[in-house]
Order: structure tokens, then sequence, then C-alpha cells
């Protein structure tokens, strides 16, 4: 296995969460449909504060992502010492243990970033404080006059 360079690794692997948002928000604002935003407004007071949870629950993750570093470096470089002949064991031992422990803060990261592309505000907070105003509406935009207690443009009808 080639030796990775920390100064990349390290990185990519921070950015890896942000990255796939950004990447969401350009796929969903190029290709959703108007009955895939009415459905996202629809599901946005649901979804909003499980995904703000998630915030404290990804700090809190990566605290323990700390603990796990260490207790899978701990064993992985254990039995690379049991694996003589092999120059590259002690490094993909540490390579192994970042790539494991590194997972742990990600998936709560990563289940926020899917509620925010199911319809979550990017932005904590009840959405109705600005007036009836939510995440990118202009100012005196309302629910009725989005549609969302309108009917949704026929659903359900």
């Amino acid at each position: 296995m080639a030796t990775v360079s920390r100064r990349v690794l390290l990185p990519l692997i921070a950015l890896s969460s942000p990255l796939s948002l950004a990447v969401e928000t350009a796929i969903r604002t190029a290709l959703f449909t108007e009955e895939m935003r009415e459905l996202r407004l629809m599901a946005r007071d649901t979804l909003t504060p499980i995904a703000w949870w998630f915030v404290p629950v990804t700090a809190a993750a990566s605290v323990l992502g700390v603990f796990v570093h260490r207790a899978v470096l701990r064993r992985a470089l254990e039995r690379a010492a049991r694996r003589e002949g092999d120059p590259d064991a002690e490094e993909n031992a540490r390579v192994t243990a970042l790539y494991v422990a590194s997972s742990v803060p990600q998936l709560p990261a990563l289940v926020a970033t899917f509620l925010f592309t199911s319809g979550s505000e990017g932005r904590a907070g009840d959405g109705d404080a600005a007036g009836g105003r939510r995440g990118g509406d202009a100012p005196g935009v309302d629910d009725a006059a989005r549609g969302v207690n309108a009917g949704l443009s026929g659903w359900g009808r």
C-alpha cells in the first residue's frame, strides 16, 4: 500500500461531510422539480429539529472518535507487530485506525445532510420567527402564499 500523506488525508476527511452537503445542494438546486420542493416544505417543520439535534451528536461523536482511534490503533499495531516482514504493516495499521475513527463523527454528519436534502432548514430555530419567512423566501412570503396550506397544487385531492 502506498503511503498516504496525513497532510492530504486529514483535510480530505474533515471536508468530506461539508463537501457532500455542497454537492447535494448543487444537485438539488439543478434537478429538483416543483413537486419535490413542495414535499420538502411539507417535511420542513418535522425534520428541522431532528437535523439540528445531530449537530451536538456530531460534536459528541468527534470526542468518541478519539477514544475509538486509540482502541483501534492499539489493536491494529499489535496485529502489525505479528506480521514480520511487512514493511507497510505499521503504516497500514495507522491509516486503518484513522479511517475507522473518522467515520464515527461522519455518520451523524451525513444523517444531518440527508435530513437537509429531505427538507430540514439549514438554520436552527422556529421557521416562523421572522414573520412567516423561511430560509430563502423573500420578505412577506408566508405558508399560504407558498401553497403549504393551500392544497399543495392539488395533492391529496
